[in-house]
């Protein structure tokens, strides 16, 4: 048993060399266990078994920590949130009987415009004060005055031949005085008189009528204001020398402006068809003629005048638009409660309409494509609904067909927006209608 175990060991050996010999790294595999024995002496140390300690014990101590908070927190609690419905806002349809305001914009201009003339010719000897560009003036106002004199002196020479023309007349008609009553004169004699009494009365009366014509000068010498007004343009100064015809100024009165409206034939057809035939009947009253509402924007201040229609123009211009001319009739003597409409001020006019009946009133931002309108149903959902408009104004529109009273009109569609779509709604007060003067 000896022998076999010796050769149990020797084969054993032989074996392990085998084996290092095919791995060379295993020659120094028991070189390096004397290191690793000295590193695990190294870790031994009491120094390095403290601080693995307290990181052991800091490790636990998180722990311990992560999992008091764990039970403490408050659970978390779960709701279920029903999607959100789309907020829009609806007014109320009211429907009545109104007269509806045609928006149209023009230039007021003066209705009496005219140019001052000097019918005589003669030097400037005064002007009023007020004869400036601007200036006011009253009808009987002296505005201009050409020197008197030669016409004063021409009127002395005029009735100078009066006088003469009246002596000859008077000394033939004695002599035919006398011829008439002798029995010896001829009716040849009689009738020459006669020829000369006529041509000297008509002498007579051409002296009379130069007279007249060199009084009628004088007096136009004084150049006064035929109506109320305001002087738009000045065209003399000083004294000068003034010709007959000669442009002095252009005048024009403040009692009656009018303005030029181009108006459409939808427009027109809302005033009735018959507007220009009455505007074109001078025995038709004025007061049978829609009236209108002149506004005009000075500064932060909005001033308005009442007015009238009271013609249209003879044809269409080149847009086929025709033109009807509202008047506005002013006081010159209310100038401090209310300023006077001045020519070239841009205005805006709202003639007043025929009255139309059940009429739907309703903001311009409900109209979706011309001609429809969303409203919220009984079911609180959307419905689009085709109205018939009867006219679009300056900020409301006028529906006549399509609607009933108490209706839910959405104020403003959405892109969005679909048919039997449920929505939330709030309810806004009816539009303010706009008041016609």
């Amino acid at each position: 048993m000896c022998r076999a175990a010796s050769i149990d060991t020797k084969h054993m050996k032989k074996i392990k060399n085998n084996i290092a010999a095919l791995n060379p790294a295993g020659r120094h595999r028991d070189k390096a266990v004397p290191e690793r024995v000295a590193k695990r002496r190294e870790t031994d140390n009491p120094r390095y078994s403290r601080v693995s300690i307290y990181l052991g014990a800091a490790i636990v101590g998180c722990l311990i920590l992560a999992l008091i908070f764990s039970l403490n927190s408050p659970k978390l609690q779960t709701r279920q949130y029903a999607a959100a419905l789309p907020l829009v806002e609806t007014i109320p349809v009211k429907k009545s009987a109104l007269r509806i305001p045609i928006h149209v914009q023009g230039i007021a201009q003066p209705a009496t415009q005219m140019l001052l003339l000097a019918e005589v010719s003669g030097k400037l000897k005064q002007a009023n004060q007020y004869f400036v560009d601007g200036g006011y003036f009253k009808a009987g106002d002296e505005l201009l005055h050409i020197d008197p004199r030669p016409f004063e002196l021409e009127i002395v020479k005029k009735r100078a031949a009066i006088d003469s023309k009246k002596l000859s007349l008077n000394k033939i008609e004695a002599e035919y005085s006398v011829a008439s009553n002798s029995q010896q004169n001829s009716p040849t004699l009689l009738d020459r008189y006669r020829r000369q009494i006529r041509n000297a009365q008509s002498q007579l009366e051409a002296a009379q009528a130069d007279l007249a014509l060199s009084q009628y000068r004088l007096e136009k010498t004084r150049i006064v204001a035929p109506f109320n007004g305001r002087i738009k343009q000045v065209n003399v100064s000083g004294q000068q020398y003034l010709r007959q015809g000669e442009t002095l100024a252009t005048l024009y009165s403040l009692e009656n402006m009018e303005i030029r409206l181009p108006i459409s034939d939808k427009q027109l057809n809302l005033l009735g068809r018959n507007i220009l035939i009455d505007s074109q009947n001078p025995q038709l009253s004025s007061s049978a003629l829609p009236k209108a509402t002149v506004s005009a924007q000075w500064g932060n201040q909005q001033h308005t005048w009442p007015g009238r229609l009271v013609r249209s123009t003879g044809g269409r211009d080149n847009n086929q638009l025709l033109a009807l001319v509202v008047q506005v009739k002013q006081k010159t003597r209310d100038t401090a409660a209310k300023p006077l409409l001045a020519p070239g001020t841009f205005v805006d006019v709202a003639i007043h309409s025929n009255t139309f009946s059940d009429i739907a009133v309703l903001p311009s931002s409900v109209m979706h494509n011309q001609n429809q309108l969303w409203l919220v149903d009984a079911r609180e959902r959307l419905a689009l609904r085709e109205v018939a408009v009867l006219y679009h104004g300056k900020h409301q529109v006028y529906i006549q067909q399509g609607l009933q009273d108490g209706e839910r009109v959405v104020l403003q569609g959405s892109a969005s927006a679909v048919e039997n779509m449920r929505v939330q709604f709030v309810m806004q007060q009816p539009p303010k209608r706009e008041t016609l003067q």
